[in-house]
């Protein structure tokens, strides 16, 4: 492979992309006619953006029934999946690998629907 000294290396092409960047910087929008009125928004909507219990009021069915779900997936079907194979293995008498393969059933299904 031949190295083509005629284009510019990495830190040569950065070094001219900031160039240009630092020449337009300089630019001012205000000359152009174009008002900059974006500190008086951003102070109006301060009061806007703080965050109210009543705000609960508008999230939807749908987040709501997605909560409840990962609560019931992380407090329930979780610990279950970690200790389910062994409370088979001794209360019903299983193997180790008879036992798990009844613990993938979830996943399997869980897999099948989606």
């Amino acid at each position: 492979v031949r190295y083509d000294q005629s284009m510019p290396s990495l830190a040569q092409q950065y070094t001219m992309s900031s160039t240009i960047k630092n020449e337009d910087d300089d630019f001012d929008d205000n000359d152009s006619g174009i008002s900059n009125d974006m500190e008086e928004v951003e102070i109006n909507d301060e009061d806007e953006s703080r965050f109210r219990f009543s705000d609960f009021k508008k999230f939807d069915t749908r987040y709501w029934l997605l909560v409840v779900n990962c609560c019931f997936q992380y407090g329930c079907v979780v610990p279950w999946m970690k200790i389910g194979g062994s409370y088979m293995q001794k209360k019903f008498s299983y193997g180790h690998e008879k036992a798990n393969e009844y613990l993938m059933i979830p996943y399997i299904v869980a897999a099948v629907i989606t």
